[in-house]
């Protein structure tokens, strides 16, 4: 994150998100953690997220499409679907 402008996010950014979290913790907490992923690059996310429209069925929709579609998410969405 060192050729990344500092402070990141911007107060801009910053209030975009606030504004599409509209006071759902859910939604900020999925929110942070599709930003943050656990990669080193999560000034990447950001845009994706700033991107998406408000709501948790779009925030998971976005999530979901961008993780890896292996056996393992097969197997955890097959489940979710059965239960």
């Amino acid at each position: 994150m060192r050729n990344i402008p500092q402070p990141w996010p911007s107060y801009s950014d910053l209030q975009a998100l606030v504004e599409k979290a509209s006071g759902s913790f859910i939604f900020a907490f999925t929110l942070i953690n599709f930003v943050g992923d656990g990669t080193d690059l999560p000034h990447r996310n950001l845009p994706i997220a700033l991107a998406a429209h408000a709501g948790l069925d779009p925030l998971y929709a976005q999530v979901l499409s961008a993780a890896p579609h292996g056996d393992v998410l097969r197997r955890i969405i097959g489940t979710i679907l059965v239960s």
